[in-house]
């Protein structure tokens, strides 16, 4: 538990008002047995009422600070732990980040801190107090009899040993139910995603059925955990009303012989309330712990993990390079022995055929992908810390995101407004529609932007915040031919950076202001200056359509 918490403070007070409140309760236990002492004496009873009433005011004073700091400690907590969790991730390099599926972190943010604080830390605080009522309880038994007190300790070491022999299924059902909640939540998230294909195709009962699935198999699985912990809690409750009564016949025949009077064994029943059950709740509580540590060892493991040393990059970048590189993606090779040269100051346009690699070629470059053979300035780009690359580099990547927040503030970044500077890049992007829905707040999956708006927000976006090198993976995709022509025109005469594009939309004026073409053809990559490649694209036997408009060649790419 020491290793989750980081005010340590404010651990202390709450412990330490748990501890106050369990001596209270002792002290309840011995007003309680005063009462028979009292019983014919109206002087001292009236005198006993009003420290009775002082009493129950100070216990419930004290129980609301008790109660306040749990609830303080452990919402405080659940925030760290959340922070902790998505700075870690923060820490990661994109491809390292993607190695594990959102439905995984989802749930490590929802159910595994939930399990945490609600199982783990709740139960832990619980212990400490039924701990302290324990030791407290059992030491004011002990000085008044030492026979019950061995009665009541051979039980409940009994109950522990009998407790500790679940501790392996409990630990393995938790990990289940939990992996279950990790893949409902992926289920969940393809429903919502997938939604439109599920209406287009009429797989409304399909997809029903699919989730109704996965929801019993859920509910099977939580259901065969808490019966289990049921179960145990149960036998655990046979066992403090076995301790009770035996105490009690004990405690009746030991009055009966003359060991202890009636005042003294009514105390010490008040006072056994504070052994016997916290016994009980302490075994629910301890199974809790048991259940959900593996939970809390690998959110350690996540948040602890040593994250290889990276060097910073602090020069510029003069030049992007692969060397002999060999690359495969789910078995498929890629990459056989490539090798590529890419010069700061220069425009180079990417072409080829889908699934060609070149969206690849890309996450290579700007270190998406980590790799040895990949060089920055002839640094290997698994060396270099990402935020290096990132501070150099703007990369609209094929399927634009919206951030939570406005317009403005997608394009901004959350820094403050240039309005001049914003204005003119909403002008080349052509969204002088959206100049006057600023303020309006987006979501990622909001029907309010078109594919084409979208788009053009991301370009906005890249060209608010732009760096030296501009990398596009059709950045142009989802434009109208004009649109795509015109911004695409105007960023590459306008702007003094070093451009790498991926494009499909292919205008004869715009290919010849770059300075290279890379091919990528079934027989290889050839390096092509833009006159030869449109040479080269006029000899083939591609569609070339003709613009009537502008009368200007179009060449479309193959698909």
């Amino acid at each position: 538990m020491h290793k989750l918490i980081k005010n340590k403070a404010l651990y202390y007070f709450t412990v330490l008002s748990i501890l106050t409140f369990s001596m209270l309760d002792l002290f309840k236990s011995i007003i309680f047995g005063s009462f028979f002492n009292t019983l014919e004496n109206e002087r001292e009873l009236n005198q006993l009422a009003k420290w009775i009433v002082a009493f129950v005011i100070l216990m419930f004073i004290i129980e609301m600070i008790m109660k306040g700091l749990m609830v303080y400690f452990k919402y405080s907590l659940r925030e760290k732990l959340s922070k902790d969790l998505y700075e870690s991730w923060l820490n990661l390099s994109p491809d390292e980040f993607q190695k594990t599926d959102t439905s995984a972190r989802i749930n490590k943010q929802t159910n595994e801190i939930n399990t945490i604080i609600d199982q783990y830390i709740t139960s832990k605080l619980n212990i400490y107090r039924y701990g302290f009522l324990f030791i407290i309880g059992s030491f004011y038994i002990g000085m008044n009899s030492r026979i019950l007190l061995l009665f009541i300790y051979v039980c409940a070491i009994s109950l522990s040993l009998f407790n500790r022999t679940f501790k392996g299924r409990l630990e393995s059902n938790q990990k289940n139910v939990l992996n279950q909640q990790k893949q409902w939540i992926g289920v969940l998230k393809g429903f919502c995603s997938n939604f439109l294909t599920i209406k287009d195709y009429d797989l409304d009962k399909t997809y029903s059925s699919r989730l109704q699935s996965q929801n019993k198999t859920l509910n099977k699985i939580t259901i065969r955990n808490e019966w289990l912990k049921q179960g145990v809690l149960a036998i655990n409750d046979l066992g403090v009303n076995i301790i009770f009564f035996g105490e009690s016949l004990i405690g009746f025949y030991m009055i009966n012989q003359g060991y202890i009077s009636l005042s003294v064994f009514m105390a010490i029943i008040q006072a056994s309330n504070m052994v016997i059950n916290p016994i009980g709740w302490y075994m629910e509580m301890y199974n809790n712990v048991q259940s959900s540590s593996v939970v809390v060892n690998e959110y350690l493991k996540e948040v602890q993990k040593e994250k290889s040393p990276k060097e910073k990059l602090n020069e510029p970048i003069s030049s992007f390079s692969i060397k002999d590189l060999i690359f495969k993606r789910k078995e498929k090779t890629i990459f056989d022995h490539f090798s590529l040269q890419i010069q700061k100051g220069k425009k180079y346009l990417i072409v080829g055929e889908s699934g060609c690699g070149k969206s690849t070629l890309l996450e290579l470059l700007s270190g998406t992908i980590t790799h040895s053979d990949v060089f920055a300035n002839d640094v290997p780009m698994n060396s270099i810390e990402h935020t290096s690359i990132a501070h150099q580099l703007t990369y609209l990547r094929q399927h634009p995101d919206l951030l939570p927040g406005t317009l403005e503030e997608n394009i901004t970044l959350w820094e403050p407004a240039d309005a001049e500077k914003l204005n003119c890049v909403l002008d080349q992007v052509h969204l002088n529609s959206l100049k006057s829905r600023l303020c309006e707040l987006v979501q990622e999956d909001s029907l309010e932007i078109s594919g084409g708006e979208l788009q053009r927000l991301s370009l906005a976006r890249g060209l608010y915040n732009l760096k030296d090198w501009l990398f596009l993976d059709e950045a142009f995709s989802a434009l109208d031919e004009e649109n795509a022509k015109q911004i695409e025109n105007d960023i590459l005469k306008n702007y003094d950076i070093s451009i790498v594009s991926i494009s499909h939309k292919l205008f004869e004026e715009n290919i010849l202001l770059y300075d290279e073409v890379i091919e990528f053809t079934k027989n290889g990559v050839h390096f092509l200056s833009p006159s030869e490649y449109l040479q080269k694209r006029k000899c083939s036997t591609h569609t070339i359509k003709n613009q009537t408009s502008n009368n200007e060649l179009v060449f479309p790419d193959k698909e």
